[in-house]
């Protein structure tokens, strides 16, 4: 122990304590680096691209996402999305008015522009001899329980109808954009479109029919909600951050003070990211979430520590420079681990995700002082009279 306190440790805080120093000597060097720095990046975060599909998320050096380029070349992107209508219960299936109406839906998505095409039991024929010889007529006139009985015993059964023949599968193939967006190739906005277009045309005029959709574009449509919703998530967890440092350290000065490392390391992450091309994807939707949690345990032991022991806020800095770099780091190593898998989603979020853990331990150690220095009214961020008190936090 002694041998790693003289070769390390004490190397590694005379290098903290004296860095610290630096900051606390030229608060507006440092003030001003920063703001450059994030003012520089911070523009790029917008012209972000956006993962949401399967194959966009998969390793290129996978024997899966070879094949997907290999069948694509050969018959075309497709980005299929299977609407499915279930009748109401307790019913045979669907009346002779729903199924006209809904032969009438069908019809009128083949007239979208961005549908290549469609393939529901309307679009089954079938092989009719007569006497000028064979020709092809549909299978079945309408989607009334007695037509789509004809799909019994072919292949059709159960493929854009259920086994019962009561559900109705309409696969819709949607074309990708002409040009590149944030999306890539395909922007998932007509799924959405569809499905609200099926529940207001249809499902919403016939009491108990359901309506739901699947397939790889319904995947990507709904991985978009999904990190939209996420995005939603992050202002609520600033909010409760805010509320959260102003019951437990008794000033509402806590809360900025608490978001300004957080804010820098989230703008230094995303403003990198894009920069380098790396995109939005499920993973990396978590980001500031990650970083939020780094960000709480460094502010508030510190917060903890001046409010119990009555430290100047220099002495709780500095008191808490090793061993708050030590948790840093056992978390940037934690995090750069995952630069050794084999999925490329994944080595993106350990990269992001450990230089986020640096960036926030630089930021709360080093930045927050020197703006700390820079503005003495914020050196009063905690009040233990009007704190609640967290036993746990206690040091």
């Amino acid at each position: 122990r002694s041998r790693i306190d003289r070769h390390l440790l004490r190397p590694l805080t005379f290098a903290l304590h004296r860095a610290h120093r630096a900051a606390l000597g030229h608060p507006r060097v440092v003030v001003v680096g920063v703001v450059l720095v994030v003012a520089g990046v911070l523009p790029q975060v917008p012209n972000m691209r956006v993962h949401l599909s399967i194959r966009e998320m998969i390793d290129p050096q996978m024997t899966a996402a070879t094949d997907l380029s290999r069948m694509e070349a050969s018959f075309g992107a497709a980005h299929p999305f299977v609407i499915v209508f279930r009748p109401p219960d307790g019913t045979d299936g669907f009346s002779g008015e729903q199924a006209r109406a809904l032969a009438e839906w069908i019809d009128g998505c083949g007239r979208r522009a961005d549908v290549r095409r469609i393939r529901s039991p309307l679009q089954v024929v079938g092989v009719v001899e007569d006497g000028e010889g064979l020709h092809a007529e549909p299978r079945i006139a309408d989607l009334t329980p007695a037509s789509l009985e004809r799909l019994v015993g072919t292949p059709w059964q159960g493929v854009v109808t259920d086994e019962d023949c009561r559900d109705v599968a309409v696969e819709i193939v949607l074309r990708e954009s002409s040009h590149s967006t944030r999306f890539g190739r395909f922007d998932p906005a007509p799924v959405g479109e569809l499905l609200a277009s099926a529940r207001a045309d249809f499902a919403d005029r016939y009491q108990g029919v359901e309506v739901y959709g699947a397939g790889a574009a319904a995947f990507e449509y709904h991985s978009l909600e999904g990190i939209r919703r996420f995005r939603l998530l992050n202002v609520a967890v600033v909010a409760l951050l805010l509320l959260f440092a102003r019951l437990a350290l008794g000033t509402w000065r806590a809360g900025p003070l608490l978001l300004l490392p957080l804010g820098v390391a989230s703008a230094v992450v995303y403003g990198g990211m894009a920069l380098r091309g790396d995109p939005i994807d499920l993973l990396s939707t978590g980001l500031f979430l990650l970083l939020a949690v780094a960000g709480i345990e460094d502010f508030f032991f510190l917060s903890r520590l001046r409010m119990e022991s009555g430290r100047r806020w220099r002495g709780a800095f500095r008191r808490l420079l090793l061993p708050g770099f030590l948790t840093s780091l056992t978390t940037v190593l934690g995090f750069g681990s995952l630069l050794a898998s084999d999925l490329e989603i994944v080595r993106r979020l350990g990269l992001w995700a450990a230089l986020g853990a640096l960036v926030e331990w630089t930021a709360t150690f080093l930045v927050l002082p020197a703006v700390l220095e820079l503005v003495p009214p914020a050196r009063d961020w905690t009040d233990r009279r009007r704190a609640w008190r967290i036993d746990s936090l206690e040091l």
